[in-house]
Order: C-alpha cells, then sequence, then structure tokens
C-alpha cells in the first residue's frame, strides 16, 4: 500500500506539475498575445493620428492652380494678369513668372520650361492674384490681328511656394494654347483668354520633376518685332518740272 500510495500521489504531483507547467505556458502565450495586441492596438492608435494629421494637411494646406488669365490694353501692347489662385486654407508666398510665345510654326519642344523675370506674391487663403506678370508687345497683337502673321499663340508659367504644413516644396505649372487675343477693357475691367491645354507642361508637385532635368529650348527671337507694311498705292510718275523764267535758252553749236 506505501507503494502504490507512492505511486498514486507521484502521479497526482505530476499531473498537478502538468498543470503548472501548462499554466505558465498559456500564461506566456496569452503575454505574448496581449503585447502583440497592446503594439497593434499602439499602432492603430499612430496611424490613426496620423492618418487625421495628413487629412488635416491635404484640407488645409496651400494649393497654388491657375484659374484664368486676364489682360487689358497698356501703352506697350497688353498686360497679362495671371490668376493664381490659393484653394487651400493656409496663406502662402508664391514666387512665378509668365511667359509667352507667338510663332508661325509650332514651337520648340519643351518651349514651355523657358522662364522670365519671376515675381513674388503673397496669396491669402481662398483667394487669387491680381498682379500683371508680364505684358505682350503691340507688334504682335497688331499682327495677329490684322494679317494674321502668327497660328500659335503659347502663354505659360511656373509657380514655386513653401507648404508649411507638409514642409514641403510645392510647384505648380501650366501650359495654354490661346485660341484668341481680346485687346478691349481696362485694368478695372479686363478680358478673359480663351485658351485650351498644351498636350505638355500642366503639372503640379511631383508630377513636375519629370522636367528637372530638362534643358529648356531657345525659342525664336523677335518673332514680333515686324514691320506693318500699309496698302500702298501704285507710285504715280513724277511731272516734268516746268522751265524756270531765268534759264538759259541753249546754245547752238557752231558749225
Amino acid at each position: 500500500m506505501p507503494e502504490m500510495r507512492y505511486v498514486y500521489v507521484t502521479d497526482i504531483c505530476r499531473w498537478i506539475g502538468r498543470i503548472i507547467c501548462d499554466h505558465r505556458r498559456v500564461t506566456a502565450i496569452a503575454a505574448v498575445v496581449y503585447t502583440i495586441g497592446a503594439l497593434l492596438t499602439l499602432r492603430a492608435i499612430y496611424d490613426g493620428n496620423d492618418t487625421a494629421r495628413q487629412n488635416y494637411i491635404l484640407t488645409n494646406r496651400p494649393n497654388i492652380i491657375v484659374g484664368d488669365i486676364w489682360t487689358f490694353p497698356d501703352p506697350s501692347g497688353l498686360s497679362v494678369v495671371p490668376r493664381w489662385e490659393n484653394t487651400g486654407n493656409v496663406p502662402v508666398q508664391v514666387t512665378a513668372y509668365v511667359n509667352w510665345l507667338f510663332s508661325h510654326d509650332p514651337p520648340p519642344p519643351n518651349f514651355f520650361l523657358v522662364p522670365t523675370i519671376k515675381f513674388t506674391d503673397a496669396i491669402g487663403p481662398k483667394s487669387g492674384s491680381t498682379g500683371i506678370y508680364n505684358s505682350i508687345s503691340g507688334p504682335c497683337i497688331v499682327n495677329t490681328a490684322q494679317q494674321h502673321s502668327f497660328r500659335h499663340i503659347e502663354v505659360w508659367g511656373d509657380a514655386e511656394y513653401y507648404d508649411p504644413l507638409s514642409a514641403k516644396k510645392r510647384e505648380t505649372r501650366f501650359c495654354w494654347n490661346i485660341l484668341g487675343i481680346p485687346t478691349t477693357g481696362d485694368a478695372r475691367n479686363p478680358s478673359r483668354v480663351a485658351h485650351t491645354m498644351c498636350e505638355k507642361g500642366n503639372c503640379a508637385d511631383d508630377d513636375c520633376k519629370i522636367y528637372d532635368n530638362v534643358a529648356p529650348p531657345t525659342l525664336p527671337q523677335d518673332t514680333c518685332v515686324m514691320t506693318i507694311t500699309p496698302q500702298t498705292q501704285p507710285q504715280q510718275p513724277a511731272p516734268t518740272p516746268a522751265p524756270s523764267q531765268n534759264a538759259t535758252p541753249p546754245q547752238e553749236s557752231p558749225k
């Protein structure tokens, strides 16, 4: 009986030990699962906050687009007023330019990369610029209107600005094919320019990086400096001047 009791007690101890071991194993597994769950929860909270932060940036950050281009006559031709619009809720300082080309033949590839004088403009939330960025010379307007010398009219520009919410430099490019140049209006009532989009040259932010290593071409020079030839009457032969009263009659040669 003592031997049986010893075996019985030993079996009980082994069974209890197995339970204790299994309990420790379950506890360790539970601890691992809890830790993983806690990490996943923390990650979910972090992702949630990051998503909220990204949504806030996307909703409120400055975003520059070109809404319209307006023109009005000035002493040298036409003033060009691009409407750089800030669709965001944060004011921004923009450095931008607007260039143009009148040409008889199609412009060279990547013509929209040719810069000109840059201006700095502060644009508030949900508002736009109203400054003059360029002036189209008078000969371009006259030739286009009277002689149809230019078949291609392009206007393009580039705006760079700093986004303080995402701490990122941003860029907006545009390129338009102009359908007609209005010559009416004034500074208070400018005329809107009708246009279509160029095949290339319209982009924003990272999409504009494809042009970072592209060299701008050389544009045709003085395409608008042309002499407007008026319609002239055929020249009439000059009348024979009447002889002067004091004129000496021709002398006959001696025979």
